[in-house]
């Protein structure tokens, strides 16, 4: 609007200026106004001068206004700018808040693996083998005495032998009132039994004897041994003779040899209680015992026994 005006006023100078010369003063009936014109004239350009200024600073103040709307607009379109660059920025980082980052492409390197070491085993405990259990071993048989040398005989007969014990015999059956008992062993090793003879009237006064053949006849070795309720035995292992004692669940075992001087010889013996627990030939067994073969004499002579022996 100001330079619309300065423009007017320009033109208006202008066209007084063309109609009157310097000096001229011309009225308006309108108004009724007088006008000088040369007044009018340096009015006019003091008039023209100042539009002309205004002009100018209109038109500097309009350029300055277009600059300061330009730069508004600018500003503007800058902020505008700015703005959608923001939303756009915040569209773009919410969108890649919202998406979830693709994993990242790896090239397929095949690493190199390095070889594993070797795994050092350690070396094995050497464990101590184990002993084996003892296996329970039988217990020891009692080992047999040595026995002594056979003694060196004279010649003789066996049926010499056989004559002189069947003596002995009729003579130990009259004295037993026609009760005797007997049995052989060589209880010396030389290859000639002994005679064994238990007799006597009653079992309570029964004694044992014990003979052996030497020089050509029959020799009593031991005499006076108690007879009653006892039997002849001899133990298996250590090849010894043994007279077994038993009467009333009671039992004794004793054993005897021959000694180097040719002499019966008692070593050893046993009691026990054989009712009870074990039977008289079970508790024999236990000390490896049996009985011996052995012959009843009752009137009569019986020397089937005697002649029958294998010496």
């Amino acid at each position: 609007m100001k330079k619309f005006a300065a423009m007017v006023a320009v033109v208006a100078a202008i066209s007084l200026t063309a109609c009157g010369d310097t000096g001229d003063t011309w009225s308006n009936p309108e108004s009724g106004i007088d006008f000088n014109s040369e007044t009018q004239q340096a009015e006019t350009e003091t008039e023209v001068e100042t539009e002309t200024e205004i002009e100018t600073e209109t038109e500097t103040e309009v350029e300055t206004e277009t600059e300061t709307e330009t730069e508004v607009e600018t500003g503007t379109e800058t902020e505008t700018k700015t703005e959608t660059k923001t939303e756009t920025e915040t569209e773009t980082k919410t969108e890649v808040q919202t998406k979830p980052a693709p994993e990242p492409e790896t090239e397929q390197v095949q690493e190199v693996q390095p070889e594993p070491e070797p795994e050092v085993q350690p070396e094995p405990e050497v464990q101590p083998e184990p002993e084996p259990e003892p296996e329970p071993q039988p217990e020891p048989e009692p080992e047999p005495e040595p026995q002594p040398e056979p003694q060196e005989q004279a010649q003789y007969v066996r049926e010499d032998v056989i004559e002189a014990y069947k003596e002995i015999l009729r003579v130990k059956l009259d004295e037993g009132h026609g009760w005797a008992t007997y049995a052989l062993y060589d209880m010396d090793y030389n290859g000639i039994p002994e005679l064994l003879v238990d007799y006597g009237e009653a079992e309570a006064l029964r004694v044992i004897c014990i003979y052996t053949y030497r020089d050509g006849g029959a020799v009593c070795l031991k005499d006076g041994l108690g007879g009653g309720h006892t039997g002849f035995a001899y133990d298996y292992v250590a090849n010894q003779v043994v007279l077994a004692y038993g009467q009333m669940g009671y039992g004794i075992l004793s054993w005897y040899d021959i000694d180097e001087s040719g002499n019966v010889r008692f070593l050893i013996d046993t009691d026990f209680q054989y009712m009870d627990t074990l039977s008289y030939p079970d508790y024999m067994a236990d000390w490896n015992v049996a009985w011996l073969d052995s012959c009843d004499m009752f009137g009569s002579y019986d020397f089937s026994l005697l002649e029958n022996y294998s010496f």
